[in-house]
């Protein structure tokens, strides 16, 4: 009888086959904002604050931090970003400086062989450059594997090439992966290891196959 009175005055929720009080809800839900919103003042080249890193800041048991997230998530002041979640108005972006040293990594790129680069290369550009590595990363304008760097459209564009020659000739090898492209057994070698891992592909022996 109890609970249904303060279920009803609204002083405890009710989130599935839990109980919260109504203050603890509010303090929960603030200080998740609190956080967010203090990673992107810290961070703004970040465009969202990982889920991990947001939990350790919190001393609150993870069952009222999922049930938090969630509402404000369906409330519209937070929206989750890849891994992690942003405030509902934050955009990332980059200072100056940091909008040139990215556009040294845009033209470390294009000056590599096949377009492609170490991610400890591009991160010995410049101090700041792990900043600028990790704004292309999520904002997806730059493709990481294995720490082989693409640029996303040169990388989408090779995926194409090898489903596209998968789907014609049924198999193939890196060798002949390197020659349609036109690139070398180190630029394509990672995206085919990851087309494996993504399922996109198999390997048996020394030949790929789709795996639709």
């Amino acid at each position: 009888a109890a609970i249904t009175r303060m279920l009803a005055e609204k002083t405890v929720l009710k989130r599935d086959d839990f109980l919260i009080l109504k203050s603890v809800w509010d303090e929960a839900q603030a200080a998740i904002l609190s956080q967010v919103k203090n990673f992107h003042d810290s961070n703004q080249h970040l465009a969202s604050m990982s889920l991990a890193e947001l939990t350790s800041r919190l001393a609150l048991p993870s069952q009222l931090v999922d049930f938090a997230l969630s509402s404000l998530v369906a409330l519209g002041k937070l929206q989750r970003h890849e891994s992690g979640v942003k405030l509902a108005e934050y955009s990332a972006g980059l200072s100056s400086e940091l909008e040139s040293i990215k556009q040294r990594i845009f033209e470390l790129l294009a000056e590599k062989s096949g377009g492609v680069a170490s991610r400890d290369e591009i991160n010995a550009l410049d101090k700041e450059a792990k900043k600028v590595y990790a704004y292309l990363k999520q904002n997806a304008l730059i493709v990481d594997v294995s720490g082989s760097v693409y640029k996303k459209e040169y990388y989408e564009a090779l995926v194409a090439v090898i489903v596209a020659a998968l789907r014609e000739r049924g198999k193939i090898t890196v060798a002949e992966v390197r020659d349609i492209t036109g690139t070398s057994r180190k630029v394509v070698l990672p995206v085919l290891e990851e087309l494996d891992r993504k399922r996109i592909t198999r390997r048996e022996g020394d030949y790929r196959y789709l795996c639709e």
